[in-house]
């Protein structure tokens, strides 16, 4: 088995969210309880699916439940995001990598990203919204996929 990766070796863009004192101390309890980071990335597609359906769901509603359903979103795709950095974070820092840990980190994402962006396309009402949100799908996944130089 491959070495766990460290900070001076991990292959994620540097981000200030990973120095902060709030994310250090909940991806060290996470790690603490062995919460596996493949885990940890399986559950950006948990939040993604109802962020999916609340945008959906906000293209048929009036301004009330329609505002109610796009904070619902935004809060999915916000929990989606940090199960981004915890997952990064307790298999780097935590030295709890592994080697499906690539595939458990770029298959999640190349599912969820899709699935909150095209339904974000419906949501705007617009008469082209949902051909701009598919749009928008194909171009995340094309401008996504990074091929390994390993």
């Amino acid at each position: 088995m491959p070495p766990p990766q460290t900070r001076s070796n991990s292959a994620h863009r540097p981000l200030k969210t990973r120095d902060t004192r709030w994310a250090r101390t909940l991806a060290a309890w996470l790690a603490g309880r062995s919460v596996p980071p493949n885990g940890i990335s399986l559950a950006r597609l948990g939040f993604a699916t109802p962020g999916a359906a609340a945008l959906l769901g906000a293209a048929n509603l009036g301004s009330a439940g329609r505002a109610l359903l796009f904070l619902l979103a935004a809060a999915c795709i916000q929990l989606r995001l940090l199960c981004n950095l915890l997952a990064g974070m307790v298999a780097a820092e935590g030295g709890r990598g592994s080697r499906s840990g690539e595939l458990y980190n770029e298959v999640p994402d190349r599912r969820a990203d899709p699935l909150l962006i095209v339904p974000a396309g419906y949501a705007t009402g617009l008469a082209w919204g949902p051909e701009l949100g598919w749009l928008g799908g194909l171009l995340d996944l094309r401008t996504a996929y990074r091929p390994s130089t390993a």
